[in-house]
């Protein structure tokens, strides 16, 4: 049993480090390779997300105190950065097909997404960082 929590963590850490990874270096340079990155993102931070909800089944022992609601909470900012950024995989779509001349605008709007999620992810981290305190 316990192979299995190592193997569900690990996938759980690397899948969410490449998920907040991008989406902190997107955030921070503007949406730059949003067309090649967008997708493999969305794909960790589902990855993400399923890893640590099995995490959540794994390693509970009863009980609904502090931490447990930090991490939930952390748990709904993960999910609702993954919200922001799915919604818009219809701009990166666009992107990639638009002319040179309205790339610009597109690019702003997909790094505006891209800092909220960042934001999101920051806070679920914290949480994720705290929630053995409690």
């Amino acid at each position: 049993m316990m192979w299995l929590l190592v193997l569900v963590t690990v996938a759980h850490v690397l899948a969410g480090v490449f998920w907040a990874g991008t989406t902190a270096a997107l955030a921070r340079t503007g949406a730059a390779s949003v067309e090649i990155l967008a997708f493999p993102q969305i794909g960790a931070a589902v990855l993400a997300i399923l890893m640590g909800m099995t995490l959540w089944g794994l390693d509970r022992h009863g009980g609904a105190g502090l931490g447990d609601h930090i991490l939930g909470i952390g748990a709904l900012c993960a999910l609702a950065a993954l919200v922001v950024q799915v919604t818009a995989l219809g701009r990166v779509r666009a992107l990639r097909a638009a002319p040179e001349t309205e790339k610009p605008v597109l690019r702003r709007k997909l790094a505006s997404r891209q800092r909220i999620a960042a934001g999101l992810l920051g806070l679920t981290i914290a949480a994720m960082v705290s929630w053995h305190f409690f």
